[in-house]
């Protein structure tokens, strides 16, 4: 059931171009964008769905809806301003066909926007509620499409850290519009601000996260990788990665959890 090749219509094309636009001028600045320019740029819709903290957003220049991540500055993990401009120029920079592709950040004096490519509205966590559980052809082509954006992410230094049936997204919509076979987007993709080498080599790459200001599902954390309530995310980013996905799959086929 592997994706097709999509072929974009004109007015798909220049929409494209303009969102691409905005992302090579994240990857050229060195300082994250004020609120008043996301004010000038974006309209607030208010939550993208019941129950979730992501907003629904309208970029004025193209009425096309997009996700933002309002995220408190107290909260994330990385604090040096300089190190949080050079993590979203590394995420503009990562593309794949099975990521919600991040296009720019903004901030106040509190929070810290993110703006990511909107998909579908359905998260496979949603999927698995209602159906109890996936086929096997469809958990393992969903299991394949994630594992592979996961590797170019990793390969550029940058993890996920919170990766759960929640973070993935159903896109029927977009398969439906452009006669592509259903496929699954990873959303969120380095909102935990987790600071890896070779991108790093700051303080932050060795200090432990606390769970509780981390806010991440314990269900999809190796439990070998907290010590004294701490998260060792840095050191061991990727391995909490490819464990929440091996959680996900087992999910996915039993409708249930491991370990309850």
């Amino acid at each position: 059931m592997g994706a097709r090749c999509c072929t974009l219509s004109q007015g798909a094309k220049s929409e494209t171009l303009a969102v691409e636009r905005r992302i090579q001028k994240t990857a050229k600045t060195n300082n994250l964008k004020t609120y008043k320019e996301f004010q000038d740029a974006y309209s607030q819709k208010g939550p993208i769905r019941p129950g979730t903290s992501a907003l629904d957003v309208k970029l004025k220049e193209l009425g096309k809806g997009f996700v933002c991540r309002k995220l408190k500055k107290s909260l994330v993990p990385c604090k040096n301003p300089s190190d949080i401009s050079k993590y979203c120029q590394a995420l503009s920079g990562l593309e794949h066909p099975h990521l919600c592709r991040f296009i720019e950040a903004f901030e106040d004096n509190t929070y810290i926007y993110l703006i990511y490519e909107r998909a579908g509205t359905t998260t496979l966590f949603e999927n698995i509620q209602e159906r109890a559980s996936l086929t096997e052809e469809e958990a393992a082509d969903y299991l394949r499409q994630a594992a592979m954006a996961l590797s170019v992410a990793h390969s550029q230094g940058i993890v996920h850290g919170r990766l759960s049936p929640k973070a993935l997204i159903i896109d029927e919509e977009d398969a439906a519009e452009e006669d592509c076979d259903v496929q699954i987007k990873i959303c969120d993709i380095g909102q935990g601000f987790v600071l890896r080498p070779p991108l790093f080599s700051t303080e932050e790459t060795s200090k432990g996260l606390e769970l509780e200001r981390y806010a991440i599902s314990p269900e999809y954390i190796q439990k070998e990788l907290v010590l004294d309530g701490k998260l060792e995310l840095p050191r061991h980013a990727e391995k909490n990665d490819i464990w929440a996905l091996g959680m996900i799959f087992f999910h996915m086929l039993s409708g249930s959890l491991p370990f309850q």
